[in-house]
């Protein structure tokens, strides 16, 4: 077989190759083959490869159908305020519940001991 060819060309090559030997002995025409009429009709409504698309013109793109995400419009300043957190009302701040990592705490009151 010829080096670098393409793997469509490979597989056509070892399927003639099967045929050539005997390994394949028939092949069926049925329903799951698509006609050229058939493929003619999928493909009519589709572009030529040399179009282009004038994003400009796409519409809808100011309208607002993701609310899951915060926008200009649902994050205001009162709804900001409203989600910060004052870090020192949390508990829990103290717990080592961390081993994995160095304990900056512990570190420092062991070092000053």
């Amino acid at each position: 077989m010829v080096q670098n060819l393409s793997p469509v060309t490979e597989v056509l090559d070892l399927v003639t190759k099967a045929y050539v030997d005997g390994e394949i002995t028939s092949h069926t025409h049925d329903t799951r083959y698509y006609t050229e009429s058939e493929i003619d009709t999928f493909l009519s409504g589709k572009s030529d490869t040399g179009h282009t698309h004038d994003h400009g013109a796409t519409t809808g793109l100011g309208d607002d159908d993701h609310t899951q995400y915060y926008n200009a419009a649902r994050h205001t300043k009162a709804v900001h305020d409203a989600l910060t957190l004052d870090h020192g009302s949390l508990s829990g701040r103290t717990d080592d519940d961390h081993p994995q990592y160095a304990c900056w705490t512990n570190s420092a009151q062991n070092s000053s001991s």
